[in-house]
């Protein structure tokens, strides 16, 4: 071996035969403290629902849309918004919801909150005097978001893993996200289906007396102006009454159909997704991944003993 302190891989490969018996025994030391890990770690079971979601936007809406954005409103005022589910699944409100929701598990005899579950305890503030509870809601909101995750595909399919202590806990939690998504969501686009139907209302309304005031118009001038005494100008009058009755008229039966189908579409319930994969009980942990965990420990030691006989290697030679 030359005295440059600066290794060949064959050089290494001498070194490791030369202390083949340390790097073996160092890097077993590896994997047993990965044993050792793997059996006292907290042990987290997956569980996921598969959501692809719909879009809520009927004919009878696209249709509104156009006669709303003809009448001078805005073209979404009072359509269907699309939801982003990744950020109602995100939002505070469902992870309070879950945190202090009451769930059977194996630890306790009765059922529990997040907080009792995970015995969190919160702090006291004297100064603001702020609860206790809320502090410990808290420190559970952000523990329950690290064991929570959304993954949105480019079909649009979204994803949604809990990560628990206990396998039906896990998937109690995913069947309840999914639960919340259609009561929340639903709830909303009903919302938004009477709104399209009030305002569909009010236009009839308006429009109806509209359409009455030009028939009155047109009455009055017919009865004051015989067409046996039309002159150009009151034949020119005529045909605007006309026109504008005409015109009323097709508006007014456009909102009849447009009523109808808003309340055909405010009576039907609305799926807020196609629920592709309700979540189930996984028997065996997501983490840890004991073999995993085994072939890193074994490299970490392997590495680690290279690196420690080829330091002492260079020690020597600089002494």
């Amino acid at each position: 071996m030359n005295n440059s302190i600066l290794y060949t891989v064959h050089d290494i490969y001498l070194l490791i035969r030369k202390n083949l018996g340390f790097v073996i025994k160092f890097s077993i030391g590896f994997l047993f403290l990965g044993i050792i890990y793997t059996l006292f770690a907290t042990k987290y079971y997956e569980s996921y629902i598969s959501i692809n979601p719909q879009d809520h936007k009927s004919q009878s809406s696209n249709s509104f849309q156009a006669l709303s954005s003809m009448m001078g409103f805005g073209e979404n005022q009072y359509s269907n918004s699309s939801f982003h589910i990744p950020d109602v699944i995100n939002s505070r409100k469902l992870k309070l919801n879950i945190v202090n929701k009451k769930w059977k598990t194996l630890v306790f005899k009765d059922s529990v909150n997040l907080i009792e579950y995970w015995n969190i305890e919160g702090k006291h503030n004297n100064k603001l005097n702020i609860n206790p509870r809320r502090f410990a809601e808290e420190d559970a909101i952000v523990r329950l978001k690290n064991n929570l995750y959304v993954f949105e595909e480019e079909s649009g399919l979204i994803k949604i893993r809990v990560l628990m202590e206990e396998p039906k806990l896990a998937a109690d939690i995913a069947n309840y996200i999914s639960d919340f998504l259609r009561d929340y969501i639903g709830k909303d686009l009903t919302l938004k289906s009477t709104k399209n139907r009030e305002f569909i209302e009010s236009r009839l309304k308006e429009v109806s007396q509209d359409l009455g005031n030009a028939e009155n118009i047109l009455a009055k001038f017919e009865t004051e102006n015989p067409e046996s005494k039309d002159n150009p100008d009151l034949k020119k009058k005529r045909r605007q009454l006309n026109r504008d009755i005409l015109v009323q008229d097709q508006i007014y039966l456009i909102l009849i159909e447009q009523h109808q189908r808003a309340l055909a579409d405010e009576l039907i319930e609305k799926p807020v997704s196609d629920l592709l994969d309700t979540a189930d009980i996984m028997p065996y942990p997501y983490w840890p991944n004991n073999i995993i965990i085994y072939i890193i420990s074994l490299f970490t030691g392997f590495m680690i003993s290279i690196i420690i006989i080829t330091s002492s290697k260079v020690l020597s030679k600089k002494s």
